[in-house]
């Protein structure tokens, strides 16, 4: 297993090289790396007050705009929340333009 999500995180950082280039001035940069690339394990306190604050999250439906590579939405799902749509920054820039 550990072989497996050590192929999935090569694959996965290859894909996201571009958007990681410009971070590399940060000097946490591998730490900052390692938090966004599994975001959605480090999700939790915002989960809870999503909850907390929110109310009843059944039958609800959820719009993230601006989500990034999307760690919370899927930190949503992991928790029960239904996440029906989730837009990124990318495709609204792409939008704009």
């Amino acid at each position: 297993m550990k072989e497996i999500n050590n192929r999935l995180k090569i694959k996965l950082e290859k894909k996201i090289q571009k958007y990681l280039q410009p971070m590399k001035w940060r000097r946490d940069f591998e730490e900052w790396k390692k938090y966004r690339i599994w975001q959605e394990n480090y999700q939790e306190l915002r989960v809870k007050n999503l909850k907390k604050y929110a109310g009843s999250l059944e039958n609800i439906k959820i719009l993230d705009l601006g989500c990034g590579m999307g760690g919370f939405p899927v930190a949503l799902k992991k928790s029960g929340i239904n996440v029906n749509i989730s837009i990124s920054t990318m495709i609204i820039a792409r939008l704009q333009n």
